[in-house]
């Protein structure tokens, strides 16, 4: 089999698993379904509501890390804002598929252990999380 055949193969494969959405375009009423199953026991994603063990996710999209008022983060998470760390899709992306290496990359800290230890596995399932996130007005 020649070498293209696969991976022109798996691109198929993923755009028919996606219903033709690039993976990069996250379905924010799939993310929603995700963030209830798997986010909402510790986070919620409302304007003006309660914080839970973590941070209310309202406004994430585009936020620096660490600044949300009123919620006590881990010392990591402020530094990693000091350090320019705004929550852009491909960072909460990458945080959410390991959230543990991508604090202590952008802490600078290589001891750093977040609360966080779930993480979400697959890129179009985060993606659909932040297009979630990003729908909240």
């Amino acid at each position: 089999m020649p070498r293209f055949v696969l991976p022109v193969l798996m691109s198929a494969l993923m755009v028919m698993a996606t219903g033709g959405r690039a993976l990069g375009d996250g379905d924010p009423e799939v993310g929603r379904n995700i963030f209830d199953r798997k986010c909402k026991s510790c986070h919620i994603a409302e304007k003006d509501g309660p914080k839970r063990r973590g941070p209310n996710l309202f406004g994430v999209v585009d936020r620096k890390a660490g600044t949300l008022e009123g919620f006590k983060y881990e010392e990591d998470y402020v530094v990693a804002g000091k350090n320019g760390l705004i929550w852009s899709e491909n960072d909460i992306v990458a945080y959410l598929n390991n959230p543990k290496a991508f604090l202590r990359e952008k802490s600078g800290n290589p001891k750093a252990r977040p609360r966080m230890a779930f993480r979400i596995a697959f890129e179009q399932d985060a993606r659909a999380i932040v297009a979630y996130l990003r729908s909240q007005k």
